[in-house]
């Protein structure tokens, strides 16, 4: 206790001292002195007095040195203290260091030392055509910070307490709106406090040599009022308003006396959204809602402002959560035996309401599991995967990707029946597949997955999870003589990356399993950009054409990507997988020119030119892509067969659709035939130059007319100018 007591001694008399009275103070000691520059007084110089034993708990205490340069410290007996300079940018950094003793007063001058600059910095601030005087305030930025991601700039974004203990640098303009100083090279955040009519200036900037013409435009300042009603029962309610340029969004927090706010903005039009957090058995959630009455930020109304606005009202739904309960079974689809152990999970996909919760359960011995879970939504979705030893994973229903997998709507109060059949892994004849999945800096990504497309014909498509240290491994279910692509994904915040490196499929780098393990076939996966809140959507189809080829004999749209690219700037913004009816949908953040980028296994890329313009409006839809022609050059030496080659179809007899594999020794014209029995044409899967290597093709057991055949005997022929190979396959309804 002696020991705790005497820890805690300093800081309660330091916290007395803080309240004594002069006269009480005299019974202490004292440090003063005069700041000086070349002899000169130096006022509204910050110092900084803190103990030399940081493990006193006693905090340090800046000041501001007097108009004459002079400043004053009462001191604690027996404690040693360091006064050091808030400011070692202008000036050279400086310690004095000393231990009170006693009653005794100290005399500390400081001579200040000013630090040579690299750089100058002038410019002139105005509003609305007219010259400002005022403050400017410079924050030295880490030179690690990267400018042109704003999410990572704007958090310094935050008005300081004290300006100038903020501030690196503090310039002031004058009656003309000129300024001018020194700095030091680096990156750096500008601040010009706002008053009743401009609101406060933020941006930032790098100094590699001289700027001399630095424009600082005032904006003008509106003030959107309302209430949010039923707030009673929240913890904290926040509004936001969103420009549809994408500008910086503003936000302001709602009384939770009455539910009132006051909001500035620059006049514009913008989205309104309202924020809620609640608690409900110390289990966090979160309600997002938008102006008037909506529930995603594309649907909200859009509002015009231009002068002080009321009325932005909106009204929360009550503070509660409902139950909900998915159960199931899970089995074999070889052997319909129930698969216990298998581990079940559940996720939210309405990622604004519900922050991405997730729910999971174990199967029983009789392979049945339940899981019971609650939502705050009147509507709610999810979507389910499960993973078992021994057995393909998949996501609900028999997906590969989470992107594609189903959505299951449901409501509160529910019981959802999910049961999953899982293929088994045969891993008597296979090799692996592992690697690790980082960020462009080396650091593992914990969470994620990779997904295998392969000619494998009882593979097909597979993926498996990256676990909490950024590895991943299949299982020995890849057969010597197989070509795999593999395309890893690790959520919203990173681009999906195509094997080895690769942006799109178009410069993928097969795998081939040549009777070993494949080791290190690992991903660095690039950060997505800073987006903010999408406010607009283009959506579309992917049309396959009449070639037939597919990654997978269930859904030919398997591996299929959908890349929106800013044409300005040429970078990814958005990335999505189209579902099994070959739709996509791609969030914008506001008007400009995009391009729609169709990326598949075995395709060249092809691309569609959006404009999103006021006429068309921020949802564009019934956007139309084709799929790529086949005809990527092999990209892996050794991988071309030497031998032009038919193969047997799998499965045969089929129903619905089958897989057909062509080696092919050289880039030629060829064609891939199906007819019938009395040698009529059928199908073409394929007519023109076919590349060199190993290649796929699924028939779904359609014409040329796109209608389903007659059940029975049918063949495929590979013709090329030098042979044709012809063989069977039966068709079973």
């Amino acid at each position: 206790m002696k020991n705790i007591f005497t820890r805690r001694l300093p800081l309660m008399i330091a916290t007395m001292f803080l309240f004594m009275g002069t006269a009480q103070a005299q019974l202490f000691p004292t440090v003063s002195g005069t700041v000086t520059l070349d002899s000169i007084p130096v006022p509204g110089f910050t110092l900084f007095l803190s103990p030399t034993d940081t493990t006193l708990n006693i905090p340090g205490l800046p000041q501001e040195t007097a108009e004459d340069g002079t400043y004053s410290y009462n001191l604690i007996p027996g404690v040693s203290y360091t006064i050091t300079a808030y400011d070692t940018f202008s000036y050279m950094p400086f310690e004095k260091s000393f231990t009170a003793e006693g009653t005794n007063n100290y005399i500390i001058d400081i001579a200040l030392e000013a630090r040579a600059q690299d750089a100058q910095f002038a410019g002139s601030v105005a509003f609305q055509g007219n010259a400002v005087a005022t403050d400017i305030y410079l924050l030295k930025l880490d030179d690690s910070v990267d400018l042109s991601n704003f999410e990572e700039v704007e958090s310094y974004y935050a008005p300081p307490v004290v300006p100038v203990r903020w501030a690196s640098y503090h310039f002031m303009s004058d009656d003309n709106g000129n300024f001018n100083g020194g700095l030091l090279f680096g990156k750096y955040v500008i601040y010009v406090p706002g008053n009743d009519q401009y609101l406060p200036y933020w941006s930032a900037f790098e100094a590699s040599g001289d700027i001399s013409a630095f424009a600082i435009n005032l904006v003008e300042k509106v003030t959107v009022s309302g209430t949010v009603s039923n707030f009673e029962g929240y913890s904290y309610v926040k509004v936001g308003a969103f420009s549809i340029n994408a500008g910086r969004p503003f936000s302001t927090d709602v009384n939770m006396q009455d539910g009132t706010f006051n909001l500035d903005v620059a006049p514009g039009e913008y989205v309104f959204q309202v924020t809620a957090f609640f608690f409900v058995d110390e289990e966090a959630y979160t309600y997002i809602g938008y102006y008037d009455g909506k529930s995603k930020p594309s649907e909200a109304d859009h509002v015009m402002i231009e002068g002080d606005t009321q009325g932005i009202d909106f009204t929360l739904p009550n503070p509660d959560v409902s139950p909900f309960t998915v159960t199931g079974m899970v089995t074999s689809n070889q052997s319909g035996a129930a698969i216990s152990g298998a581990h079940v999970t559940i996720v939210s996909v309405n990622a604004a309401q519900n922050t991405m919760r997730s729910y999971d359960a174990v199967t029983d011995e009789k392979g049945m599991y339940t899981i019971n879970a609650q939502t705050l939504l009147a509507e709610d979705s999810l979507i389910a995967f499960v993973n078992a030893d021994g057995f393909f994973a998949e996501f609900y229903d028999n997906q590969t990707t989470f992107l594609t997998a189903d959505k299951v709507v449901f409501h509160p109060n529910d019981v959802i029946t999910l049961d999953f059949g899982l293929d088994t892994l045969d891993t008597s004849n296979g090799y692996k597949i592992s690697g690790t999945v980082t960020d462009t800096l080396g650091n593992p990504i914990p969470f994620g997955q990779v997904t295998a497309y392969t000619t494998a014909t009882n593979i097909g498509v597979t993926y498996v999870m990256v676990d909490s240290l950024g590895n991943y491994s299949f299982d020995a279910i890849f057969p010597s003589g197989s070509t795999v692509y593999l395309q890893c994904w690790a959520g919203y915040d990173y681009k999906p990356q195509v094997y080895d490196h690769a942006e799109t499929w178009e410069d993928a780098t097969p795998i081939r399993i040549d009777n070993a393990d494949i080791g290190n076939a690992n991903f660095e996966l690039e950060p997505m950009p800073a987006s903010r809140l999408p406010l607009g959507y283009i959506s579309g189809t992917v049309v396959l054409g009449n070639n037939g080829v597919s990654a997978t004999e269930d859904n030919p749209y398997e591996g299929i990507s959908v890349y929106l690219r800013d044409n300005n700037t040429q970078e990814i913004k958005q990335v999505d997988f189209v579902d099994e009816n070959g739709s996509y949908t791609l969030p914008i953040e506001t008007y400009g020119s995009y391009e729609v980028v169709v990326s598949a296994p075995g395709h060249e890329d092809l691309a569609q030119d959006v404009d999103v313009t006021q006429e068309s409006g921020l949802d564009v839809t019934g956007v139309e892509v084709s799929l790529g022609p086949t005809g990527m050059e092999n990209p892996v030496d050794g991988l071309t067969p030497k031998t032009t080659q038919l193969y047997n179809a799998y499965p045969n007899p089929f129903n619905p659709s089958t897989t057909i594999l062509v080696d092919m020794a050289r880039t030629e014209v060829a064609s891939l035939t199906i007819y019938n029995v009395a040698g009529q044409k059928v199908a073409t899967l394929y007519n023109g130059v076919l590349p060199a290597g190993k290649r796929q093709f699924t028939w779904h057991g359609v014409d040329n007319n796109g209608h389903q055949v007659a059940s029975g005997l049918y063949f495929y022929q590979l013709r090329t100018k030098g042979m044709t190979q012809t063989k069977s396959i039966i068709f079973l309804k």
